[in-house]
């Protein structure tokens, strides 16, 4: 096929796919928040990838919201969602988010009542 025959063609379809670095601030088992040094649209969708003591993590994620923090030069948050679009692998972000969901709710921590008790 021509160039020409190419770029006419009704049948292509193309991406166009950028690498972002971004600071995770947060994680839960439906999204995170994010850092970023730049603007996202909302509605925009991406691979996550987070390496965690060698492993890295994946997941699709949709841009929920974006805010330019206040004093912080370009610096923006971006409240991203998990999207389900198939059953998450072994290395699925949430999959991880979710162990460290269990793994906290674990740790026994006294309420403010129990701290009184304890020290009166």
């Amino acid at each position: 096929m021509s160039v020409r025959a190419l770029l006419t063609s009704q049948s292509v379809v193309s991406v166009l796919g950028r690498e972002l670095n971004v600071r995770l601030l947060e994680i839960s088992r439906a999204g995170c928040l994010l850092e970023s040094s730049c603007q996202l649209p909302v509605g925009t969708l991406g691979d996550l990838a987070v390496d965690v003591d060698g492993r890295q993590y994946v997941d699709q994620v949709r841009i929920a919201r974006c805010q330019a923090i206040a004093g912080a030069g370009n610096t923006h948050r971006l409240g991203a969602e998990f999207l389900t679009l198939h059953m998450p692998g072994a290395l699925s972000l949430r999959r991880y988010a979710a162990e460290l969901a269990v793994d906290l709710s674990a740790i026994d921590v006294p309420r403010p009542a129990d701290r009184g008790a304890r020290d009166g």
